[in-house]
């Protein structure tokens, strides 16, 4: 199997660990990459098996939903060598949905598939592989709907976005986020406040 394969069939069983995604094709969404010098990069695209039909699904699904803002990232590809993950170390200012464990003020690690940049990383050939879904930016403030990472020892402690683009919601302004990339056929609205994440709960 050549590299390229080795890519694609390395990143179809990642997606399938995160809540909601399935094989790549179907009607993909594509992340917009920054231009970088006219670089060249490797693709990804996904499309979901599972369309969320309101807040509350989507909410059941997310062990932990906060507001938050990214504060570092780093590059690596530390499950196989071959997918690039951007791992952003996120503040929580505020929980909204979670285990006691976890405060405000506290730091978490969320796992992104992709990168705009591989600094640093020593892989032929040396090509960022394009995010299928908008990196976090650092310093900006989001709406996070989070599932456990699954992986093992230390990145056991890390988050995956619920459904990679379904619960991605960026600030708009001081009380409305508004999700990052939408999804055809998908029932979640495009803005809702903090107070709203968790949806109807009677």
């Amino acid at each position: 199997m050549n590299r390229k394969h080795s890519y694609v069939a390395s990143l179809l069983l990642v997606l399938a660990l995160v809540g909601g995604l399935g094989a790549c094709g179907g009607s993909p969404e594509t992340a917009t990459q920054p231009t970088q010098d006219s670089q060249t990069v490797e693709t990804a695209t996904i499309s979901r098996i599972k369309l969320y039909g309101s807040v509350r699904e989507l909410a059941a699904d997310s062990a932990l939903i906060i507001i938050a803002t990214p504060q570092s990232q780093v590059v690596t590809a530390d499950i196989d060598g071959l997918i690039d993950f951007t791992l952003a170390t996120v503040r929580i200012d505020q929980v909204i949905k979670g285990p006691a464990g976890v405060k405000t003020g506290s730091l978490i690690v969320v796992r992104q598939t992709g990168a705009y940049e591989r600094t640093g990383l020593e892989k032929e050939p040396n090509l960022p592989q394009a995010p299928p879904v908008p990196l976090l930016e650092m310093g900006a403030r989001y709406l996070l709907y989070l599932t456990p990472s699954g992986l093992d020892g230390d990145k056991a402690s890390q988050f995956y976005i619920t459904g990679a683009n379904a619960g991605l919601y960026k600030a708009a302004d001081d009380r409305n986020y508004r999700q990052v990339q939408r999804q055809q056929d998908e029932n979640l609205p495009t803005s809702m406040a903090a107070e709203d994440a968790q949806g109807d709960q009677q």
